[in-house]
């Protein structure tokens, strides 16, 4: 199998959106049924981005079902209208490749990263989406199709590349030794101890990464407060 990562210029709605606020970075998912969009930037650039959605959405014939508005992020989610002719996701599904979740938009450019049994798949769905647009291949890999399993649960680079490696040593240290069982098990003076460092230090590694992996998760866990209260 093979995995391209491509980044697009093209017409598309959410595409569009991206070129008219290209400072303003965010993320879609879509499961044929919502496209769950994320936005970060400063209070002026999204509140721009409110006042542009409706349009948008308009021109996808679609509604906003859910916003929400915190800090320097705005949560959407739409109903889904993509087709072959308005989301270059619904493109890549329909020449039988897989794309990975979440698409990113920055600078008027979408980001999207693909899987396909063979070459002849890639390039037919490549020669698609240069219908609509420009296509530059940044990456493209070889990969085992067992790699599949990782791309479609929170892909460890979204959740561990802010790391440095003393901390994700530190809480593998933690883990290994039921730093955070309860009762714990030991010290954050025995961890200390363990490691070969201060105290401070091992807590400061410690905080550091336990924040980073929560930071990078607050997407899907808006999602799923979101997909749980619509349930309901």
């Amino acid at each position: 199998m093979f995995e391209l990562d491509l980044r697009l210029d093209n017409d598309t709605p959410f595409a569009e959106l991206s070129k008219m606020f290209p400072d303003v970075k965010f993320y879609r998912w879509c499961n044929s049924s919502v496209d769950y969009l994320v936005f970060y930037g400063s209070d002026y650039q999204l509140n721009k981005v409110e006042e542009a959605l409706p349009s948008v959405v308009e021109s996808l014939n679609s509604r906003i079902l859910h916003k929400a508005r915190e800090n320097d992020r705005l949560d959407v989610m739409v109903a889904c209208r993509c087709t072959v002719d308005n989301s270059t996701i619904r493109m890549i599904e329909a020449n039988k490749c897989l794309w990975q979740a979440p698409v990113s938009y920055l600078e008027g450019k979408e980001n999207v990263t693909m899987s396909c049994v063979d070459e002849g798949e890639c390039r037919t769905a490549v020669d698609l989406l240069s219908e609509h647009g420009e296509v530059q291949l940044v990456k493209k890999k070889r990969i085992d199709p067992g790699m599949l399993q990782e791309s479609y649960l929170i892909p460890l680079s979204t959740l561990f590349e802010d790391l440095t490696l003393k901390q994700l040593k530190s809480l593998r240290t933690a883990i290994e030794n039921d730093f955070f069982s309860e009762p714990k098990k030991v010290t954050i003076e025995d961890l200390a101890s363990i490691i070969g460092v201060s105290k401070s230090t091992v807590q400061e590694h410690l905080s550091k990464g336990i924040m980073k992996i929560f930071k990078s998760m607050e997407p899907y866990i808006n999602m799923m407060i979101s997909i749980k209260e619509t349930s309901r």
